[in-house]
């Protein structure tokens, strides 16, 4: 989907194949991705990665999520 002028592609699943994929296309401004329940934030050549982690907490004991400002790209993983 597209906001801002921005592409946005939003994976949820396991296959690292499937999110490298979608990084390396270039296609897209910003991936995210989830499943996993392991916050991430990183710039992968010009694409950014996202994964708000997990927001009840069961699995690592940690309540995240992602605070993402489209205008400046930058994103924020909160912990609450």
């Amino acid at each position: 989907f597209e906001h801002k002028g921005k592409k946005f592609a939003v994976y949820h699943g396991t296959l690292e194949s499937v999110t490298d994929s979608l990084v390396q296309s270039k296609k897209y401004d910003i991936v995210i991705r989830g499943h996993n329940h392991l916050p991430q934030i990183e710039d992968v050549g010009g694409v950014l990665l996202i994964n708000p982690g997990e927001l009840c907490g069961y699995s690592h004991g940690k309540r995240t999520l992602c605070l993402l400002d489209v205008d400046k790209m930058q994103a924020e993983i909160k912990e609450f």
